[in-house]
């Protein structure tokens, strides 16, 4: 049997120390506050519950106008006003004297209309799955990993390994946060609560592999290299995500504010 090494330890990251919120518009009118902005105590307190299991601290800031900053995936730091605004932040974020080292997020999206608000759907899925999810292009990766697969066993083109269902479906209870996972169609919403359930340290990932491995198996015509292989690359399609959190939390500077888009 392959023998499966495992990341939680390397995973072990930081619990939610505060969520900020930073008021200052810029001069911009309409204000669009961004996620999680202007949250109760008793919203923090449950969102601190989910990323309890820590050594270190992350801090969330949320802005009343999330695009006061501008977009990071446009080369915003064109734009000389919005330059000076993530410069009056992080002046902001100085004179907080945050607890150190602390990685600092900041929050430059806006909630999708009918979101959740929920601190689950909002710190985890949002906030976390949604931005590793964007960055390393997670969905759209696990989609040509199964069809990798299918066509290497010499699969008709209908035969499908739904492996994201079957790897949302390992998630706890309360993580399983996308409505329609259940449901015939797109399964990209699956990938956020994934990323969550391990940056949160939620996770089995032995079980997850062997789970995934018994589907692989399971499929009818599969060659017989294919089901000797099964649970490597179950191993492999976990690891995937495993891989793409680790780069994420070590993309994160210490002590200086890192914008983030979810979406």
């Amino acid at each position: 049997m392959l023998k499966i090494k495992l990341r939680n330890k390397t995973l072990k990251e930081t619990p939610l120390h505060d969520i900020v919120d930073y008021d200052d518009a810029g001069g911009l009118s309409n204000p669009q506050p961004s996620i999680a902005h202007g949250q109760t105590k008793s919203f923090k307190m449950q969102a601190q519950l989910l990323w309890k299991d820590t050594e270190r601290n992350w801090i969330l800031i949320t802005p009343i106008h999330f695009n006061s900053f501008g977009d990071p995936k446009t080369g915003w730091d064109k734009n000389e006003h919005r330059k000076l605004q993530r410069d009056r932040v992080a002046e902001f974020i100085k004179s907080k004297n945050f607890s150190k080292p602390s990685k600092i997020l900041v929050v430059a999206s806006t909630p999708i209309s009918g979101d959740f608000e929920t601190p689950e759907w909002t710190t985890g899925h949002d906030i976390i799955g949604h931005t590793i999810a964007d960055l390393y292009n997670l969905t759209t990766k696990a989609y040509r990993f199964q069809q990798n697969l299918r066509i290497n066993n010499f699969l008709p083109r209908d035969e499908y390994f739904d492996l994201l269902y079957e790897l949302w479906k390992t998630l706890p209870e309360d993580l399983k946060l996308d409505t329609t996972a259940t449901q015939d169609g797109d399964r990209s919403d699956m990938v956020p609560d994934i990323l969550f359930a391990i940056f949160s340290r939620k996770f089995n990932e032995t079980s997850a592999v062997q789970k995934l491995a018994e589907t692989i198996r399971q499929t009818e015509d599969l060659t017989n290299f294919g089901f000797i292989m099964a649970e490597a690359n179950a191993s492999q399609f976990v690891k995937m995500f495993f891989d793409s959190v680790q780069n994420f939390i070590a993309s994160v500077p210490d002590d200086e504010p890192y914008f983030i888009r979810p979406f």
